[in-house]
């Protein structure tokens, strides 16, 4: 029993119905689920009418953030020293990372964790460089038509 459940362990990812293994029984990346999801895709295609925001790796090997994908969108005004530092600032390293982006109105859904003010209420100058940067993206989607109005957005 304890063989057969190694071997289970073991063994690779089950293909989707519908033949997704070749003729040789090879697992075919492109329909076996492992691989729909590509994170720097999805956001190139969340980001093309988007130009104030980048596409970083900063967090390939998942030491920014390690509950955050691999690949990031964040303000273009952004350095990578200064986003350590914001990732630094907050609970669990969950800088402001944008989501999505609507196809038309521009509105940006942006995620995060808290600040790690703390009694001293310590602050950071570059989370609140961050913050104002995102709140500018925002202000340029609303006035070329896009709106985070209602929902919130400032």
């Amino acid at each position: 029993a304890a063989a057969a459940a190694a071997a289970a362990a073991a063994a690779p990812p089950p293909s989707s119905p519908g033949g997704a293994d070749d003729d040789d029984g090879a697992s075919n990346t492109t329909t076996d689920g492992w691989y729909w999801y590509d994170s720097s895709k999805e956001l190139q295609r969340v980001l093309r009418d988007a130009s104030g925001w980048k596409i970083t790796q900063l967090n390939h090997n998942y030491k920014l953030c390690a509950s955050y994908p691999p690949v990031l969108a964040l303000p273009k005004a952004m350095t990578d020293g200064e986003v350590k530092k914001v990732a630094k600032f907050r609970s669990s390293q969950r800088l402001p990372t944008l989501s999505w982006v609507h196809p038309t109105s521009g509105a940006a859904i942006v995620r995060s964790s808290q600040p790690l003010v703390g009694i001293k209420k310590n602050h950071c100058f570059e989370d609140e460089k961050m913050l104002i940067n995102v709140k500018e993206l925002a202000a340029a989607a609303r006035a070329t038509g896009g709106g985070a109005g209602g929902g919130g957005g400032d």
